[in-house]
């Protein structure tokens, strides 16, 4: 799964090197919406992985290089020669991507009042 944060810069990470099957490919993002099927085409450039046989990694800024509104969409990456074709290019990976408004993670916290008690078992 793909998580964007909205407003920031999101690193994606993704695994295509083991599935391309053309050198020097272009890598097309196809994107569509779970809740009104509406599809965005991103071309994926400037892998910046260290080590790019194990893991591609690309940074997309919203609203700069994606700016689709919040909410679950499919995706699947393509590989291809040159300019984008849907009906000839091949599919290596595909899967969930999530929008969210903001870029804070928060992680619960749990701090007791003066007058509790906290009990702790072995």
């Amino acid at each position: 799964m793909i998580l964007i944060h909205k407003n920031t810069d999101n690193n994606v990470v993704v695994t295509l090197k083991d599935s391309t099957t053309i050198e020097d490919p272009v890598y097309t993002l196809l994107i569509t919406s779970n809740e009104n099927t509406s599809q965005t085409l991103i071309t994926l450039v400037d892998d910046i992985s260290i080590n790019i046989a194990r893991y591609n990694q690309f940074l997309l800024n919203d609203p700069t290089d994606i700016d689709i509104p919040t909410g679950w969409y499919d995706y699947f990456i393509f590989e291809s020669v040159g300019t984008f074709n849907q009906a000839t290019d091949k599919i290596i990976e595909g899967g969930k991507l999530k929008v969210k408004d903001g870029n804070a993670i928060t992680t619960p916290s749990f701090t007791p009042s003066q007058e509790e008690q906290i009990y702790t078992f072995k």
